[in-house]
């Protein structure tokens, strides 16, 4: 299964690692670039949040507020 994740902070970017554990193909994007470099070896990493869910089955999404979820949905670069 191939799985798309935005947000990789506290809660997300360990969220995000037992994916990729799991043996999922993962693509992960997150705002800070060293929050996405963490990933580097582990997922794919993404340009933007459209980039993560481009020919995903299932996107999570770990962020911090509203607004950040709708950017991450139906901002410009949005999934």
């Amino acid at each position: 299964m191939k799985v798309g994740f935005i947000g990789l902070g506290s809660m997300g970017g360990p969220q995000a690692r037992l994916i990729a554990r799991a043996g999922f193909e993962l693509s992960v994007f997150d705002a800070f670039p060293e929050a996405l470099e963490r990933f580097r070896g582990v997922a794919r990493l993404a340009s933007s949040a459209a980039d993560a869910a481009k020919g995903a089955e299932i996107v999570g999404i770990c962020v911090r507020d509203d607004r950040q979820v709708e950017e991450a949905v139906f901002g410009a670069e949005g999934v």
